[in-house]
């Protein structure tokens, strides 16, 4: 926790340094101690789309798909890298799957390969997503018979 406070200092100051702090908090599960640092970046540079999906990060992690559906689409209007983009479509997919909406979520997962076919958290989310489906599927022809 002593390294999380070290680094909030430098957080806020310039993007590529939030947007590590960010990454630090959602990786000790504390998403929202990043949040204002970001949101206030964001009021200076409102078109970041780097910001714009590290905030849709911190609130699918804090549990505010709603939120973080909004943002990650904000980040893909302002992005234009096609990496860039693709992870913007894979976290997309996350938030989707956590609301429930595993359909939605296998599109998003395609839409990040078609971005970046090399992208191969996407590729193996989304055979593990549609393992998934189709595990359930079958569950739900077993009990019909």
């Amino acid at each position: 926790m002593a390294h999380l406070e070290e680094a909030a200092r430098y957080a806020g100051e310039d993007a590529k340094s939030t947007i590590e702090f960010a990454m630090e908090c959602l990786s000790l599960k504390h998403p929202e101690k990043a949040m204002g640092p970001v949101q206030s970046l964001l009021q200076k540079a409102p078109q970041s789309p780097q910001l714009l999906q590290t905030l849709g990060a911190l609130q699918a992690a804090s549990g505010q798909l709603e939120a973080a559906l909004l943002s990650f689409s904000k980040a893909l209007q302002a992005a234009q890298e096609p990496e860039l983009r693709s992870r913007v479509h894979q976290d997309t997919a996350l938030a989707l799957q956590l609301a429930q909406r595993p359909l939605d979520a296998l599109a998003e997962y395609e839409k990040a390969l078609k971005e970046n076919p090399a992208n191969e958290t996407a590729r193996a989310r989304l055979a593990q997503l549609q393992g998934q489906i189709g595990a359930q599927l079958q569950q739900g022809q077993g009990a019909q018979k």
